[in-house]
């Protein structure tokens, strides 16, 4: 292991070298000798060209707030909401580079910004909450911008959906349950019996849609998609399966 005082010395040799003015390299050694001396001094840069000029670009930040730093205009109707897709640009080189497209992704680029999974396999797949299938239906929704998924979850599972990646929910005691009622929490109740997937409507409407579009893994029966229209208007559902 080094001493401190020969990280220090190092560290004080590699921020020389970015303080310098670099000469135009002309060999392979001299370029990856350059490109040390950039990614030292600002580790977290990213350098792009873009629109005939250089820019950087900060990890985590994004393209557009880069080029509009750089004094490059570019079109953002939405207001960079991710919502227009004016501010898109052509990758021409470098694509090697760029990390894959992440599922939220992908669903953007066809202007979806939100999905609804009802298939275990693929809920499996995406969040890594296992459960097997069983007469009471499960969900998970998530919106673009959402750090976690939301759950539609029979109170049996609780533990199992709650204690994983679980940024919320809408909980009921089982099928055909009387509302109001939650026995596991000493609730009892008599009356009308709840609709868990009128329960999965308006969960999803009071958490909120991004965008106008819900990715679905799969399609509604009719009586579905009239009480999905009813409970959320305007919002248009694309199937994702594929």
């Amino acid at each position: 292991m080094k001493s401190l005082s020969a990280e220090a010395e190092l560290a004080r040799r590699l921020k020389g070298l970015a303080g310098g003015k670099a000469r135009p390299p002309r060999d392979l050694a001299s370029r990856f000798t350059a490109r040390l001396s950039e990614v030292a001094a600002r580790p977290d840069a990213v350098p792009i060209r873009l629109c005939g000029g250089k820019i950087e670009a900060r990890a985590g930040g994004t393209l557009l707030a880069a080029a509009m730093k750089s004094g490059i205009r570019m079109m953002h109707a939405c207001g960079a909401q991710t919502l227009c897709a004016t501010c898109r640009v052509k990758v021409t080189e470098g694509a090697e580079n760029l990390t894959p497209m992440s599922f939220k992704e992908k669903l953007s680029r066809r202007g979806v910004d939100a999905f609804l999974l009802r298939d275990r396999w693929n809920i499996m797949y995406l969040t890594g909450y296992w459960h097997t299938s069983t007469e009471r239906p499960q969900a998970t929704y998530m919106n673009k911008d959402d750090a976690d998924p939301w759950f539609l979850y029979p109170g049996l599972d609780r533990d199992s959906v709650s204690s994983w990646w679980f940024g919320g929910g809408w909980q009921y005691f089982d099928v055909k349950e009387a509302e109001g009622a939650f026995p596991n929490l000493g609730t009892y109740a008599e009356g009308k019996t709840v609709d868990l997937f009128q329960l999965l409507l308006e969960g999803i409407k009071k958490h909120g849609v991004q965008g106008n579009k819900i990715g679905l893994d799969g399609e509604f029966y009719p009586q579905e998609a009239a009480r999905a229209k009813e409970i959320l208007p305007g919002i248009e559902w694309v199937r994702i399966g594929s």
